[in-house]
Order: structure tokens, then C-alpha cells, then sequence
């Protein structure tokens, strides 16, 4: 997979995220809330960098994570497996799908 660093069309962004708040409602295996802070993520995509399937992304803090869709460093991870980063990534595929 190789994903750019183009900041995503905002309808698409938007249509990802409905999708997936759907899918969520309906049982899926992540809550809305971190679904929400993805979208915060990729909102402020100067923050985030995508690319050959990962997204390196960097809070305010200054904390570095690096995400792909199968793991993250980060302690959000628990207890579902389905950080608010892999979410952020997943996002990211389904718009590349999309399009």
C-alpha cells in the first residue's frame, strides 16, 4: 500500500467517517469516541504524515507514534486494539478505496 501525504478532500474525510460511525453502531470492533479523535487527527494533517502504509503522527506534546493498521506504540491501543491512530489510518485506506 503506498498512501500519499496529500491532505484528503474534505467530503471524502467526511464520507470515511460516516461509514465507519455506521459501522460502529452496528457492532463494530472500535467506539465512536476514538473514531472522533481520529477524525481530530486527520483534521489537523500537518500533524500527521502518511506514507508506504504508515502514519507517523506527533501530539502536541511531542510524543511520536508510528501506526500501521496491524499495530501502534501508543498506550491509547488498549483495550480493543483500535487506537484513535489506526483508526486515523483506516480512514485514510477506505478514502484511497474510495477514490
Amino acid at each position: 500500500m503506498n498512501l500519499t501525504c496529500n491532505t484528503p478532500a474534505k467530503s471524502d474525510l467526511f464520507r470515511a467517517y460516516n461509514l465507519a460511525r455506521t459501522a460502529a453502531r452496528k457492532g463494530g470492533a472500535f467506539d465512536r469516541q476514538r473514531l472522533n479523535r481520529a477524525l481530530g487527527i486527520l483534521q489537523t494533517a500537518t500533524t500527521g504524515v502518511w506514507a508506504g502504509g504508515f502514519l507517523d503522527y506527533t501530539n502536541e506534546e511531542g510524543k511520536q507514534y508510528r501506526t500501521t493498521l496491524k499495530s501502534c506504540n501508543c498506550p491509547d491501543r488498549a483495550p480493543y486494539g483500535w487506537c484513535k491512530h489506526k483508526l486515523a489510518l483506516a480512514l485514510i485506506v477506505k478514502i484511497r478505496r474510495m477514490t
